[in-house]
């Protein structure tokens, strides 16, 4: 017997030594809450010597069963985060709840950012009073999820004693730090730098109460990236998906796709967006305001849209095309009669001739590509057409078409360098015999000029994609538009027996040239109409008159002699040109020609307008923009249009472009645009814009414009 008295007294001992330990454990951490999936609980840390009397560190501790997976505080596609309400607890204050870094799940095309297993929200308290216990009472909501999903809730429980903290168990303050040390942190040392946010909408045909597209982000990093991710949080009703990273170039730079939606027009333009930038067990948080000048668009950077390869071959297609329109129509005719009237020739020779004019387009379009990378890199504007813009340009190509026309009428002939092999007779004259090397040449390059003024349909988006991008990107894609319009020259001259399967030549001929003659003349006059619209109608009709003594010199050249022709042909040129810069250019018809209906364009009034509600039709236009015109004597200025404006009271805003204009030339680069024609339309619901296609319809317009303004 008192062999068992002292064994009950040793255990009474041991449990007396043991029971405050338990005791401690006890109060410093709640009990266990579990499902048939979780197990959730609080419990309090403490990681300094000496307790801080005014801080209170608790974790908020999960276990999951395998396969299930609690959400982040910007969940993703689906979920929701834990929430808790600490209304009843006593003796605390400014909770700050701490996120560790989660996890990407990705299920089809659903991605939720989350964690599993394990996981531990660090959580800190301030203390009213550190003379007085804390008491932690917490209703907890989450969700958990594995093939389905539960809701669940909790009743936490915890007297947090800042005496008991003090001896809190090294296994709890281990945990915590583990997750301690994956919460995002500031970054003040500029470990990841964000160089740029870019917003880029992407605008379908219709309005919709869902808007997709993309924001591109850089950040640059102290040390290379190994295996980065991005957290993205934003407005409410944005949804961001899995980012693509490209650090190809540079390993310390970054270029970043995100695509996001948007539901309900929300818009993420002046809205500020959380940015957690993950990487070789770093994570830092950097916050951003997308800014309105990053204006969305339906023309993306090349990375964000189309790949190189398809736009290469939209070039080359564009090109191809060019070869039927308009303004080159009357140079690939008189082609044509150049193939007619080689029939008989070699083959060497008709190849010879047609490479020389695809060889003409090909670097002629070179050389814009190259000027265009030259005024980049200068960081002076690039565009499509705005050589138009400038008063030596349109006098230029007058000087070129007048010369040009008298050749065809048989009045002038051009007049090759000796040293280029050349025959007795052009062949513009009809006869069969070979052209020379120059002469083919620069008809090539004549025809390259002509194509710009209504080429926007067609090469809208490869222009557009080789100006957004990179001075190779220019260089490739304008070699394919030249290869393009070459092509149907490269096939003669691959099979040059195609030339002898042609209608014979005549007299039919000759009346035809005669035609394309007028054409061209009719062309002069046209782009001296553009000078007037620039500078005013003296200026043009100045500069009339000096053309109409340069073709005099011209036609009289070989009675006044050879020399003295030369030098007044070259001094009419230089005054021709430099007519416009050295009289008065004050008068600008231009501007005096507004509509009734058509206000003029001032592009910081638009926000103002959608402030008020508004419905906006903006139309960008040109004089030398023949697809402008067409736009607007077909569809814009119908009568069907302008009623559907008057009586909606649609506020029309036209801008003119005709003369170079820095505000216009901003407004269409922030849609990505590096051309005209440009149309958009803003509304209520659709802040931002929606961009309408280069070749416009009145059914298209009509429509987007009904459902604007509903």
């Amino acid at each position: 017997m008192v062999r068992i008295f002292e064994l009950i007294a040793q255990v009474v001992i041991i449990l007396t030594l043991i029971c405050p330990r338990l005791s401690l454990a006890e109060e410093g951490s709640s009990n266990w809450v579990n499902t048939d999936n979780t197990s959730v609980r609080l419990f309090v840390a403490n990681l300094e010597p000496k307790i801080n009397s005014k801080k209170l560190l608790v974790g908020l501790h999960f276990k999951l069963k395998d396969g299930w997976k609690i959400y982040w505080r910007s969940p993703g596609d689906a979920g929701y985060p834990p929430k808790l309400n600490w209304n009843q607890s006593e003796n605390i204050n400014n909770i700050d709840f701490k996120w560790p870094i989660p996890s990407r799940f990705s299920i089809s095309d659903i991605e939720t950012l989350g964690y599993k297993n394990e996981v531990v929200f660090p959580i800190y308290f301030n203390i009213k009073d550190s003379t007085k216990n804390i008491l932690l009472r917490a209703n907890l909501n989450y969700l958990a999820c594995n093939k389905v999903c539960i809701p669940y809730s909790a009743k936490l429980f915890l007297n947090a004693n800042t005496e008991i903290a003090r001896d809190i168990s090294a296994l709890n303050n281990k945990l915590i730090t583990r997750y301690l040390a994956q919460i995002p942190i500031i970054d003040n040392n500029n470990l990841f730098k964000l160089e740029s946010i870019i917003y880029r909408r992407a605008v379908s045909d219709r309005i919709s109460t869902i808007q997709n597209g993309t924001l591109l982000i850089k950040f640059k990093s102290s040390s290379p990236f190994k295996n980065p991710d991005l957290l993205i949080e934003g407005p409410e009703l944005t949804f961001f998906g899995k980012p693509n990273f490209d650090t190809s170039k540079n390993k310390l730079l970054t270029t970043i796709k995100v695509p996001f939606t948007e539901e309900d027009n929300t818009s993420l333009i002046n809205k500020k967006l959380k940015l957690t930038l993950i990487d070789n067990g770093i994570a830092v948080e950097t916050n951003s305001v997308v800014r309105v000048s990053d204006t969305p668009t339906n023309e993306l950077t090349p990375s964000a849209s189309y790949s190189l390869y398809f736009i290469l071959l939209v070039a080359l297609v564009g090109g191809l095309i060019l070869n039927l329109m308009p303004c080159v129509l009357p140079i690939i005719l008189l082609k044509l009669f150049s193939i007619i009237s080689q029939g008989g020739s070699k083959n060497i020779i008709i190849r010879k001739n047609f490479f020389a004019n695809a060889l003409g387009i090909i670097i002629s379009f070179l050389i814009i590509g190259i000027i265009l990378s030259l005024l980049k890199l200068a960081g002076s504007t690039v565009g499509w057409g705005i050589q138009f813009q400038h008063p030596w340009f349109i006098v230029g190509l007058c000087i070129i078409i007048v010369i040009f026309s008298l050749n065809i009428f048989g009045i002038f002939e051009i007049q090759s360098p000796g040293w280029v092999n050349r025959s007795s007779n052009s062949a513009l004259s009809g006869q069969n015999n070979q052209e020379n090397f120059s002469t083919n040449f620069f008809n090539g390059a004549f025809a390259t000029l002509l194509a710009t003024p209504c080429s926007a349909p067609f090469l809208g988006t490869a222009v557009g994609f080789a100006l957004a991008g990179e001075i190779l990107e220019i260089l490739l894609i304008f070699i394919a538009l030249g290869i393009g319009m070459a092509l149907p020259y490269l096939v003669f001259c691959i099979f040059p027996t195609l030339v002898r399967k042609m209608p014979k030549p005549g007299n039919w001929m000759l009346i035809v040239k005669k035609i394309l003659g007028l054409v061209l003349i009719i062309t002069a006059l046209w782009l001296l109409s553009i000078l007037a619209s620039q500078h005013s109608p003296m200026i043009s009709l100045l500069v009339f008159l000096l053309l109409v003594l340069l073709s005099i010199v011209l036609i009289l050249r070989n009675k006044v002699g050879k020399l003295n022709g030369t030098i007044c042909s070259l001094i009419l040129i230089i005054a021709s040109v430099s007519s416009p810069y050295i009289f008065d250019k004050s008068e600008k018809i231009y501007e005096a020609k507004q509509d009734t209906i058509w206000q003029k364009l001032i592009v910081k009034n638009i926000e103002k307008l959608i402030i008020e509600e508004k419905t906006i039709l903006v139309d960008i236009t040109a004089d030398w923009c023949i697809t402008c015109q067409v736009n607007k004597i077909g569809v814009l200025d119908s009568d069907e249009i302008q009623n559907y404006i008057k009586d909606n009271k649609i506020v029309a805003l036209r801008g003119d472009w005709t003369k170079q204009d820095s505000q216009i030339t901003n407004y269409l680069q922030k849609f990505g645009r590096y051309g005209i024609p440009f149309n958009a339309v803003y509304g209520p619901n659709i802040p931002n814009g929606i961009a309408l296609p280069e070749l416009l319809t009145k059914k298209s317009v009509l429509e987007l414009l009904q459902e604007t303004s509903k």
